[in-house]
């Protein structure tokens, strides 16, 4: 038996009824690269909004969105993002945020735990003989 032919990784051989041929790898630019990234980006986006039920709308929070935003303001990212078939009607007034600067994740979280800490009037208070930066956070049962 020839190597070719041993176990799962079967390679076809030239003239054994494999007609397709391979399409030459294609270079694109930095420009384009981004356009690429953003229409599947925008996908992805309208897939989780409509596999979580987040219709209110979406933040996307990146370190990368202050070079990526004017590829993510644009109508390719929105296309895809809508570009769901008989869904696109509830996609369309999904708003779609962009959160930039230092840190936006630990603020967004910041405020999550203070509304929380707020409704169950239970205080956040940090560890005692830590500093600052190290604390630990008590969450309600």
């Amino acid at each position: 038996m020839a190597r070719d032919e041993i176990g799962p990784h079967r390679r076809p051989s030239a003239g054994r009824g494999d007609d397709r041929q391979r399409r030459p790898a294609r270079r694109c630019d930095g420009g384009e690269a981004i356009a690429i990234f953003a229409r599947i980006l925008g996908s992805f986006v309208g897939d989780i909004v409509l596999a979580t039920g987040t219709f209110d709308g979406v933040y996307l929070v990146s370190p990368l969105l202050g070079a990526l935003r004017p590829a993510l303001t644009d109508d390719r990212f929105r296309a895809a993002m809508i570009g769901k078939g008989r869904l696109k009607k509830a996609l369309e007034p999904v708003a779609v945020g962009y959160a930039e600067g230092r840190s936006p994740r630990l603020r967004g979280m910041a405020a999550a735990l203070a509304a929380r800490s707020a409704a169950s009037g239970e205080p956040v208070a940090p560890a005692r003989g830590l500093t600052r930066a190290a604390r630990t956070v008590r969450f309600p049962a």
